[in-house]
């Protein structure tokens, strides 16, 4: 590389008052710089493609990923639950965890989707019944088409729903796990500690275990899976009892909503009204009470089995005195 650098001109210099002058002549001068090759560097380039476009089929859907069957929390581990991660997909009804058997999926109605294990039909179609399902030890593989699928999936309007269970391996693999609930572990329900009563007993323990390899090395594989649950949950429930006056026929403590006195009337005084005779009318028991012997005695035998009040009534009508 030459570079070239040029000067001249006059210049005036004062030094002590006196005026020197000095002159150059124009000059050129040369520069040879020497350029060395300086280190070697790699660099790495990431690129951001789209995604290749689907040319083989037409259809709309999603694979779930084995981490994610593995690791979300399902109340009941469900697997059929999972499709309601899908857009497109709406639970039905209470089912809010989103059961493949009961969701609507895009262009269709509830319980028009198909749930295929391994292939063969599973789905629930008769008195709302549930799709049968594997546990999720044994899911492998999941994938859902919720539109535009092919015509080898045929008698569904809805959506598709394809679980392919786990095959066996030269390797030994298996896996022992339980999920249980107890009413120890939860907090009291809002509407239970609005009528002042207390958690109700949960007894649930679902367990299970599964165990994979080779019968023969590189020749069959064999995969099972056993899972049981276990529950104890006594509904709960406020209801009515009669009270001991009631019992005995006496229905002067009996009140409705609004607390205006209950009159019970004879019906062997049943009438047409004289005012309007297409209106029946009776009379009531003297003194709002019923007789002995005109009580049933089926309902005397029924009212043995039948409980009495165990907590406080609410309101006129005593209401809600028995849980």
């Amino acid at each position: 590389m030459n570079a070239q650098l040029e000067c001249g001109g006059t210049e005036s210099i004062a030094l002590k008052g006196a005026l020197l002058l000095y002159e150059s002549r124009r000059s050129t001068a040369t520069y040879n710089a020497r350029l060395e090759a300086g280190a070697v560097a790699e660099a790495v380039e990431v690129k951001a493609e789209l995604a290749q476009l689907e040319t083989q089929a037409t259809a709309l859907g999603k694979v779930l990923p084995t981490p994610t069957i593995n690791t979300l929390p399902l109340i009941g581990r469900n697997p059929l639950q999972l499709v309601s991660l899908l857009p497109g997909v709406t639970p039905v009804g209470g089912d809010t965890n989103g059961d493949a058997t009961n969701a609507k999926m895009p262009g269709g109605m509830a319980r028009d989707n198909a749930v295929l294990t391994d292939g063969g039909e599973s789905r629930g179609t008769v008195n709302s019944k549930p799709a049968f399902t594997i546990p999720m030890e044994l899911v492998a593989e999941y994938w859902v088409d919720t539109a535009t699928y092919g015509a080898e999936f045929g008698r569904a309007a809805g959506g598709v729903v394809n679980l392919v269970t786990k095959s066996g391996s030269n390797q030994v693999h298996g896996s022992l796990y339980e999920y249980f609930r107890n009413d120890v572990l939860n907090a009291n329900a809002w509407t239970n500690n609005r009528a002042n009563v207390g958690r109700g007993v949960l007894r649930r323990n679902e367990f299970g275990g599964s165990l994979g390899g080779a019968v023969i090395r590189n020749k069959p594989f064999s995969f099972g899976n056993y899972e049981r649950v276990l529950q104890s949950a006594p509904i709960q429930s406020l209801n009515a009892a009669p009270l001991a006056s009631q019992r005995a026929g006496d229905f002067n403590g009996t009140f409705d909503s609004a607390g205006r006195q209950v009159t019970v009337c004879d019906p062997n005084t049943t009438r047409a009204s004289a005012s309007n005779p297409t209106q029946a009318i009776r009379d009531p028991f003297p003194g709002n009470r019923v007789p002995g012997n005109r009580i049933n005695a089926v309902s005397t035998n029924m009212l043995k089995y039948w409980p009495a009040p165990n907590r406080p009534g609410e309101m006129p009508a005593q209401l809600n005195n028995f849980y």
